[in-house]
């Protein structure tokens, strides 16, 4: 026992451990998302190296506790290690991660998670897959691995089948097997093994022969249910106002095509006679009385500009609106034709107005912007991209539930007052008591006390 505390507590293996932590993490940022999420974060070695941090971190302080008085900041700098750990540990086990996609107007009740497919099927003979058991169908396990499309296994020929404990949805749906006499059972496949199902129905573990299984649909991890109505009341997109660019293109009766900026007072020869004039701009423009367009305010919602046509033959005003070029840029009497056209620009933040409902009753409003989520019922939604293709617009949401955050907060404060211990608040009190008492020695040197007397040439050997 001693001999593997004296291993575990070496400072050599847990700097060994932090540099194989480190490497790994610099090699997975270079590689695909999924790829690196498969081979490196989230496999078993990387766990193994992270519970391995752990123990030496708690191994070298209890060594250390053992030799001499440990300061306070050194316990919370390495307790906060663990708990960071911990937390990061309990989040990946426990939480769920996912995406919604609501039209403007429309609601929500559950989402779609995400998944890494951890089921094992261990054919016989052959190389172990990972992926998502679906069932067993006409004496055959059905099976999508990671990469590729389902396939049908002889249940002659496979070993085993692990499913995961942790696949999204499990608490939600269960699993319905069917027996050839008419027979059903519901609950949580646990494994199929030695030609046999094990089953969790309702916290007892029964054993079904597969001979005896006529049908297992798997519970779908697809779908979890939020608890509550998720409704997007308005999306909107803000541009960078120096990104957005009005232009106003006017086509003569000749084919000629010029443009002008939108601002009173511009002109342009459109040749064979024509001239235009940029009477007005009216960013946010309504019919006001008389039938005369007005503007609301000076916020471009609406924006249209009046132009007036010249020639030989006489004038004409002409008025074009920038949602709808089109309509109102149709030939009149001068043959010419206005385009008034707005480039949206760079957007700037993608902003969803929602409102939670439960039971029918909405419950609360919120605002969800990048970098600005909103946490309700143990889930917090990131605005995290939209889709202007369809109509309605779409904004898409990612879904969060991480039960192991607040024990990583709580790590990197005790992380934090660790180091401000270690770097400031013992350096300070040793300097304290060494003004009170030379005999200490000053901080953060830790070389004894300068011998006055054999600086004076007292108390030497050779009495010089």
């Amino acid at each position: 026992m001693k001999r593997l505390f004296d291993i575990f507590g070496s400072t050599t293996l847990l700097i060994s451990v932090l540099t194989a932590i480190l490497l790994a993490c610099i090699v997975g940022t270079f590689m695909l998302l999924e790829a690196g999420l498969e081979r490196i974060y989230h496999s078993f070695w990387f766990f193994t190296l992270l519970g391995s941090l752990a123990v030496c971190t708690i191994a070298c302080v209890l060594k250390q506790w053992s030799l001499r008085k440990v300061p306070v900041s050194f316990l919370l700098l390495h307790l906060g290690i663990i708990v960071i750990l911990a937390g990061g540990t309990w989040g990946h086990l426990k939480g769920v991660k996912g995406y919604v996609s609501i039209p403007e107007g429309g609601s929500a009740t559950q989402f779609y998670p995400n998944w890494s497919l951890e089921d094992r099927l261990v054919p016989m003979p052959g190389k172990s897959l990972y992926g998502e058991f679906r069932g067993i169908e006409r004496g055959q396990a059905i099976f999508t691995p990671r990469f590729g499309e389902p396939m049908a296994y002889p249940l002659d020929q496979i070993h085993t089948i692990s499913v995961d404990p942790n696949r999204p949805g499990r608490k939600h749906e269960k699993d319905l097997l069917h027996m050839p006499e008419g027979g059903h059972l519901q609950g949580f496949v646990r494994a199929v093994e030695s030609n046999k199902v094990l089953m969790d129905v309702d916290g007892e573990v029964k054993t079904v022969r597969l001979q005896d299984v006529a049908f297992l649909q798997m519970g779908s991890p697809a779908v979890i249910p939020l608890g509550f109505g998720f409704h997007l009341k308005d999306f909107r997109i803000e541009y960078y106002p120096e990104t957005v660019r009005n232009v106003l293109a006017l086509k003569s009766p000749g084919g000629k095509i010029m443009e002008l900026p939108p601002e009173p007072g511009q002109e342009a020869d459109l040749g064979d006679g024509y001239h235009a004039k940029v009477i007005r701009y009216i960013p946010d423009a309504v019919v006001g009385k008389d039938n005369q367009l007005v503007s609301r305010s000076d916020i471009p919602n609406n924006p249209a500009v009046e132009v007036e046509i010249s020639w030989d033959g006489g004038t004409e005003k002409l008025i074009s609106f920038s949602r709808f070029p089109s309509f109102h840029g149709s030939k009149k009497e001068s043959g010419v034709d206005l385009r008034f056209l707005t480039t949206e620009g760079m957007p700037r933040a993608f902003i969803s107005e929602i409102e939670l409902v439960y039971e029918g009753i909405p419950v609360e409003e919120a605002v969800i912007k990048v970098n600005s989520p909103f946490t309700y019922g143990g889930y917090t939604f990131y605005q995290s991209s939209y889709n202007q293709e369809t109509n309605p617009v779409r904004s898409i949401f990612q879904v969060v539930s991480d039960p192991g955050l607040k024990l990583t907060y709580i790590g990197f404060i005790l992380l934090m007052l660790g180091c401000i211990g270690l770097m400031y608040v013992r350096p300070i009190r040793l300097e304290l008591r060494r003004r009170k008492n030379p005999s200490v020695p000053p901080a953060n040197t830790g070389k004894p006390p300068e011998n006055k007397g054999a600086a004076s040439g007292k108390g030497t050997s050779n009495g010089t």
